[in-house]
């Protein structure tokens, strides 16, 4: 599920390889690793019933990814914007898809890319031909509202920086301050190193930020302001080996349908 810099180097021309670059903005993978794909987030999300964000229909889904060349047996390279979180939005759509068994992250994206010294080019990628797709959805990576309300036996985890966990500042565009009940914190950005070194933290404390946040539970929910920075908790959620789910409304639909907040100012 994560393959380094070097890893990539060496299988960048395997013929059943397909790398794909997300991006959110226009520029970011106009200079890109050679032989990437771009994939827009436009294509990932949607907004349904006001809320941003959403999944788009597994049909359209599939046509997305179908127009990027992959097929069953293609191994997958991910990397993206802002740290690894579109990358990881990827995983988890084609997760939803049933499509990630051969998919992966390249840890540190293009920062760790670069930071190596490997080569970056505006080069478009060769030509290639849509590949059928017959996906079959996987619903249970996706937790609703209504399935959330009820939950008991998940560790509910909020991806979202402190100051919004607790309340004392609201996420963008939220009326509520806080976050949902009974909830533990763990700001996504605690799983890399650093911002400047966007690599995965090592295994081991990985997993020692998991176990205190999940108080021993194996089964995971992740949630944040719309689905996004939680992509990257269920993502290492799931590489970890938890049973995990995201809450793609997150705390933006959660909040709008007037559901019970908690805060936790000091």
């Amino acid at each position: 599920m994560i393959v380094s810099a070097d890893w990539l180097t060496s299988h960048l021309n395997d013929a059943n390889l397909v790398l794909i670059c997300v991006q959110e903005s226009p520029d970011f993978c106009r200079e890109h690793i050679p032989n990437s794909r771009t994939l827009d987030l436009a294509d990932l999300v949607t907004t349904l019933d006001n809320i941003p964000n959403e999944l788009p229909p597994p049909d359209k889904l599939a046509k997305s990814f179908s127009e990027l060349g992959i097929h069953a047996d293609s191994r997958v390279i991910l990397y993206g914007e802002r740290l690894g979180i579109l990358a990881a939005r990827a995983y988890w759509t084609l997760d939803y898809l049933g499509l990630a068994e051969h998919a992966a992250l390249l840890n540190g994206g293009k920062e760790e890319w670069t930071r190596k010294t490997r080569p970056l080019t505006t080069t478009p990628p060769p030509q290639h031909a849509n590949a059928p797709l017959s996906p079959s959805a996987h619903p249970q990576v996706l937790t609703t509202t209504d399935q959330l309300r009820i939950s008991r036996d998940a560790a509910l985890l909020d991806a979202r920086p402190e100051a919004e966990f607790t309340g004392k500042r609201n996420s963008l565009d939220v009326a509520e301050a806080g976050h949902i009940p009974g909830a533990a914190s763990l700001y996504w950005q605690r799983l890399l190193v650093s911002p400047d070194n966007p690599v995965f933290r090592p295994d081991e404390e990985l997993r020692q930020l998991f176990a205190e946040a999940t108080h021993g539970k194996h089964t995971v929910i992740t949630y944040c302001r719309t689905g996004m920075q939680s992509s990257l908790d269920y993502f290492v959620a799931k590489y970890l080996g938890y049973d995990a789910s995201m809450y793609d409304g997150s705390f933006f639909e959660w909040s709008l349908q007037g559901l019970p907040a908690e805060v936790s100012r000091p």
